[in-house]
């Protein structure tokens, strides 16, 4: 019976440690940790999740998880129950959520199942990452490599594509399009007299009027220089 008692108090010491050790982890994580019920209420908020999305735990617990989500993205809550009472985890995706303040943030989430003591499914839990900042960098990246950094239309590359894409939606439709080159007249001139300052104010402005002047789903690129060029299809 003493060996008994005693196997029972170590076990049960080392369940709290563990405990305390998993409750230390969740804590101190940069990612937010969250569980809810397999009815979308949230039943526990960690402190990085008030840090990505500005709601307190006092907040969160107790009210649905839906008030993370933007209007366009709420249908995928649906899909994260009904994956989860299936006991199927969601890996690593990438979405939106909403911070209290109403601003959009990207973030990268796993949903995996909770279980009671019996095996049973009884909600879910979420670990989310802010990938703002990655997204915000992969967008310029894109921008950097099809748009032209003076103007921001887009580039020779950008243009290329866009005309190819044009020539096969031509063939296929039976519709025309035009392309037409533009460069500007004694622009080293100007360059040369008054300083590149004012050429690129010119350039700028140059780009603004052409979009200004073309329909909506008309490209405007600039080839380099002075050299600018009109893509209008269905003509």
């Amino acid at each position: 019976t003493f060996a008994a008692v005693a196997l029972y108090r170590t076990s049960q010491r080392r369940v709290a440690a563990a405990t305390r050790r998993f409750d230390a982890l969740v804590a101190s994580s940069n990612d937010a940790i969250v569980s809810k019920t397999l009815h979308g209420t949230v039943t526990s908020w960690n402190a990085a999740a008030e840090r990505i999305f500005g709601w307190r735990a006092d907040e969160m617990i107790g009210h649905s998880i839906r008030r993370l989500y933007p209007p366009d993205f709420e249908h995928e809550e649906d899909g994260i129950l009904e994956q989860v009472r299936r006991g199927e985890w969601a890996q690593h995706f990438d979405t939106e959520r909403l911070r209290a303040n109403g601003r959009r943030i990207a973030v990268s989430v796993t949903i995996s199942p909770l279980l009671d003591p019996a095996g049973r499914i009884v909600g879910a839990s979420m670990i989310a990452r802010d990938i703002s900042r990655q997204k915000a960098l992969e967008a310029e990246l894109r921008a950097l490599a099809f748009h032209d950094a003076l103007t921001q239309l887009p580039n020779r590359r950008l243009f290329l594509d866009r005309l190819r894409h044009a020539q096969e939606a031509s063939r296929r439709s039976r519709s025309h399009g035009g392309v037409l080159f533009v460069d500007l007249d004694h622009f080293k001139h100007l360059n040369d007299t008054h300083g590149h300052d004012v050429g690129d104010l010119m350039l700028r402005e140059v780009a603004r009027r052409l979009r200004a002047t073309v329909r909506e789903h008309d490209t405007v690129a600039r080839l380099g220089g002075d050299e600018f060029v009109v893509l209008s299809e269905q003509l």
